[in-house]
């Protein structure tokens, strides 16, 4: 019997996190992870065996649709493997109850149900469950005074208001959700204004902040790269 191949973080492509999460505050329910790995060995209609740590809820679990679960091992059936960087999503997890570190999370390639291993990786990543989310508050939406709001302007300018329960820190992001009767240019660009309780710390210290900014055109959503904001 060959020794299996090796399973490691992606090295092709890059990726934010080899192990992403779509939610990551605890107790959230029907949440998604993504795991994007590198196998060794290429499968055709092959199985991925991925055992979740002790905490998560898998019992529902699916990947494309279907669900193959034993305790807290997901199966996916019938997955051309590449031999390089691969994606696989297990939806409908939910996370556990207490905020924390959990791993490793383990990956196992093999060619048939139950049959040799091809490729593993018993400590693939762990992830990091923070608290409860806090609640946006006092959230408002205007446009600028150089932007009128007429139907099929370009170019317009809209600006967000709101109260935020948490600090956020550098590189911590915010994702806004437009209608889709909005069109969110590739050059979108996003600033941020201190007011009479926010502090922004780094690269300014008051008054208008630029901040890294990138749309999404399948979701038309707008997310900013924040420097340090302190709220009071």
């Amino acid at each position: 019997m060959l020794s299996p191949g090796r399973i490691t973080h992606p090295m092709a492509s890059w990726t934010n996190n080899p192990i992403e999460l779509s939610e990551n505050n605890m107790s959230k329910t029907g949440v998604s992870v993504t795991f994007t790995f590198a196998a060794t060995t290429a499968l055709t209609a092959g199985e991925v065996y991925i055992t979740f740590p002790t905490g998560f809820t898998v019992g529902a679990a699916t990947i494309s649709g279907v669900s193959n679960v034993t305790n807290s091992v997901v199966r996916g059936s019938a997955i051309n493997v590449v031999s390089g960087d691969n994606t696989v999503t297990v939806a409908n997890v939910d996370l556990p109850t207490s905020a924390g570190g959990y791993g490793p999370f383990k990956i196992v390639t093999r060619a048939s149900h139950n049959g040799q291993i091809m490729d593993a990786n018993y400590v693939f990543g762990s992830v990091g469950i923070a608290g409860t989310a806090g609640v946006i508050s006092n959230f408002t939406v205007a446009y600028e005074s150089s932007s009128t709001g007429t139907i099929n302007l370009t170019s317009q300018k809209m600006r967000f208001t709101f109260t935020i329960a948490n600090d956020l820190w550098k590189h911590d992001m915010f994702v806004i959700h437009f209608d889709n009767a909005f069109t969110v240019a590739s050059s979108v660009t996003c600033k941020a204004y201190a007011t009479s309780n926010e502090i922004i710390y780094y690269n300014s210290t008051g008054g208008t902040h630029t901040l890294d900014c990138k749309e999404t055109a399948q979701t038309t959503t707008s997310a900013a790269n924040l420097d340090p904001v302190k709220t009071s």
